[in-house]
Parts: C-alpha cells; sequence; structure tokens
C-alpha cells in the first residue's frame, strides 16, 4: 500500500479575530503571556474557541510557545510595519506553490 502523505494544516485565524486582536495590541500589548482567558474577554468570545487562537498565533510568530508577545506583535499592531510582518508571515509559513495558487 503506498504510503499516504500527512497533510499539513497551515494556521488559520477568523478575520474578526485577526482585526480585533489587532486594534487591542495597538492600544496595549500585555507583558505578561497571552492566554485563552485573556483572548476570550478581549475578543468575546468563548474559552474553547479562544484556546483554539493560541496556535495560530503561536505558529505566525505573534507569541512565544509559552504565549508572551514576540516583537513580531508590535511590528504587526503598526501600520507602517503591518505589511512587511504579514509578507514574512506568508513566507514563513506558506510553501511557494500554495502562494503562488492564490495570488494576492
Amino acid at each position: 500500500m503506498a504510503e499516504e502523505k500527512k497533510k499539513e494544516v497551515f494556521p488559520v485565524l477568523p478575520v474578526s479575530n485577526w482585526w480585533d486582536l489587532r486594534k487591542r495590541f495597538r492600544q496595549t500589548i500585555p507583558t505578561a503571556k497571552i492566554t485563552d482567558t485573556y483572548l476570550s474577554s478581549v475578543l468575546s468570545i468563548g474559552i474553547l474557541t479562544a484556546r483554539n487562537l493560541l496556535s495560530p498565533l503561536k505558529r505566525m510568530g505573534i507569541l512565544e510557545q509559552d504565549g508572551v508577545p514576540r516583537d513580531r506583535a508590535k511590528a504587526w499592531r503598526d501600520d507602517e510595519q503591518y505589511p512587511q510582518v504579514c509578507e514574512s508571515i506568508r513566507k514563513e509559513i506558506y510553501p511557494q506553490e500554495l502562494v503562488e495558487a492564490f495570488p494576492r
């Protein structure tokens, strides 16, 4: 039997959560770690939904593995740096063939 390829899963963040969290970070970025409780509170979402957002934020380099915001979080919230941050995320995470399949 042919060996099955493991399907790679790419990080997904709902659009409203993306913009709401960015807006919140523009006000202030916590110095402590970001938790599911924090996300649930600031995004007005359920705790399980919030828990599901932690992994994509870590994978995109917004948060460290322990949940502490990275320098990228500071750049992500800044309008001038935002395009470069998004481009860096795109290049780091998504394979070239996928980027080419869905050009901007």
